[in-house]
């Protein structure tokens, strides 16, 4: 499967199951692989940092997760 499969089932995740997230994390910026959430960070450059301590820069997404 290639990467921007794996990225497009990731984002229709985030969007499927936006509402749960969201009453989750809050207003956070969502990092997500393999249709999982890897973590909910307070900005986008502390979600990059984390995120690339324990995986492979560009093998997640990450969106930002606000009030509709």
């Amino acid at each position: 499967m290639s990467a921007n499969t794996d990225k497009y089932k990731d984002f229709m995740y985030f969007v499927n199951n936006y509402d749960s997230i969201y009453s989750k994390y809050g207003h956070k910026y969502i990092v997500i692989k393999n249709e999982t959430v890897l973590g909910a960070y307070s900005s986008i450059m502390e979600a990059l940092l984390e995120s690339n301590k324990t995986n492979e820069y560009r093998s997640y997404i990450i969106q930002e997760c606000y009030p509709k």
